[in-house]
């Protein structure tokens, strides 16, 4: 069973904060003139500690869907100050940075001061929406609120039976959102009537580990168009976890098992890349090799083809989801 993540009580915010110790990243530091003390500050970066290992990576058990809005309760809109109770101020320039506070925090030196007004990025009836906090009363209020509907708690099962629903996003786009299972979309406030179809919705080399592996490193573009090179799988999925979009750089190589030997395969563009996800959600298919093509619409618009109407049904769809090829 799973606890759902953060429960504030107003009653008991006396957490102890701490800050790094150390000085390893390239965060900038300034006087402290600008920041003001925070008891909200201190209690969500203390419950965002949880999320991570000390090594920096995910912890599994914390993060069940994988995104830092639904896992957690907001993320920065960076830059942000913060601030030591010695008096020190450090600008975070992004989420990496902002791990690196966390895990190097110790008891003796903590964050106890943010710079007001500072934007979040939230979840609200299905859409991100970006919120400027002005006070620490606005801070708390947002804390507070992260316990959807005003739950003690939101037990779920580790069952994986996923759903998926379409998240609006503040540049008019959208993105589709996979949870474990029902019960996960429902603790953030969804409905049935909220699901999707997850179609091919998977996070590549996250499911489909079994049937093709990056290989690194390889580079992202994120929702806020900063490249970020992935060296590995845990860098991979800290950056899955800060990020609603992003696309890939193109060319990807990633190695696939075949025949019994493993091959490297050089990915062009995404429409490749589609073609191989859709290879790894239809090879458990016993359908025939007869090319006879059917189209369906991906979530972003384009189409998709398969080469039958078998292997198109194997990923998920009906004959009604099938358009004209182009």
């Amino acid at each position: 069973m799973k606890s759902k993540k953060l429960k504030l009580l107003a009653s008991t915010l006396i957490l102890v904060f701490v800050l790094l110790a150390s000085c390893k990243n390239n965060d900038t530091f300034v006087g402290a003139d600008n920041t003001t003390k925070s008891v909200s500050a201190k209690t969500s970066m203390e419950v965002l500690k949880t999320h991570f290992n000390d090594d920096g990576t995910l912890n599994d058990a914390n993060n069940p869907v994988g995104n830092i809005l639904f896992d957690f309760c907001f993320e920065f809109v960076y830059p942000v100050t913060l601030s030591y109770n010695n008096g020190t101020e450090v600008e975070i320039q992004n989420f990496n940075d902002l791990i690196e506070v966390l895990i190097n925090m110790t008891d003796t030196l903590f964050i106890n001061g943010i710079a007001f007004p500072f934007d979040v990025e939230v979840v609200e009836n299905g859409a991100v929406v970006i919120r400027t906090i002005n006070s620490e009363a606005e801070f708390r209020t947002l804390i507070e609120g992260c316990a959807i509907g005003g739950d003690d708690s939101c037990v779920c099962t580790e069952e994986y039976d996923p759903v998926c629903v379409e998240i609006q996003t503040p540049d008019n786009g959208s993105f589709t959102m996979q949870f474990p299972n029902m019960c996960f979309a429902e603790c953030e406030g969804f409905t049935q009537d909220d699901v999707v179809d997850c179609d091919n919705n998977h996070p590549p080399g996250g499911n489909f580990n079994d049937c093709f592996q990056f290989v690194f490193p390889f580079t992202i573009i994120d929702d806020t168009g900063t490249a970020i090179e992935i060296n590995n799988d845990d860098e991979f999925q800290v950056a899955l976890f800060s990020t609603v979009s992003y696309e890939f750089v193109f060319p990807l190589s990633v190695t696939q098992e075949i025949n019994g030997q493993t091959e490297t395969i050089v990915l062009e563009n995404n429409e490749s890349l589609v073609q191989l996800l859709i290879s790894c959600v239809t090879q458990s298919c016993n359908c025939p090799t007869v090319y006879d093509p059917v189209c369906v619409a991906s979530p972003n618009g384009g189409i998709v083809e398969y080469e039958n109407s078998c292997l198109a049904i194997c990923a998920g769809f009906t004959p009604n989801d099938f358009v004209t090829c182009n």
